[in-house]
């Protein structure tokens, strides 16, 4: 929606286990959503972060902005740099478990050190990935 935006919380966080529910709305075709996690320097639109992807067919991927430092699977990883967003890492979810729109599904984001890891709906992780391990201090 407009005007765009995110909620941050006031403390950084290195390790930790992020769990909650979402659904996109009925007879939706392309809703919009993420959660960022380890963002570092400015706020802004956006900040330089990780973001857990929640785009409709999406749900599981990892979107590594403003250079954020990213790896996985090689055929997965793609790099591209943005004029507005600089260097962006697009990892691709291995798997599909979206709901279909209406539906709760339900997410898990677990961060240890340089691993993060994504599931949705359950079941093994579908992402998993090497990151930026130590929150930069302020």
């Amino acid at each position: 929606g407009q005007p765009r935006g995110y909620l941050y919380t006031e403390k950084d966080y290195q390790d930790f286990t992020l769990q909650f529910e979402w659904r996109y709305p009925l007879g939706a075709t392309n809703s919009n959503g993420g959660a960022l996690v380890r963002m570092t320097g400015e706020h802004g639109i956006w900040p330089r972060c990780l973001e857990f992807q929640l785009n409709q067919h999406q749900a599981g991927d990892f979107w590594a902005i403003r250079g954020f430092d990213l790896t996985g699977p090689t055929e997965q990883l793609r790099v591209m740099t943005n004029a507005s967003f600089g260097i962006l890492r697009h990892l691709k979810r291995q798997v599909d478990r979206e709901k279909p729109a209406g539906e709760w599904n339900q997410f898990e984001g677990i961060a240890d050190g340089g691993t993060i890891i994504q599931k949705v709906n359950g079941g093994a992780p579908i992402a998993s990935c090497g990151t930026e391990s130590l929150v930069p201090p302020k």
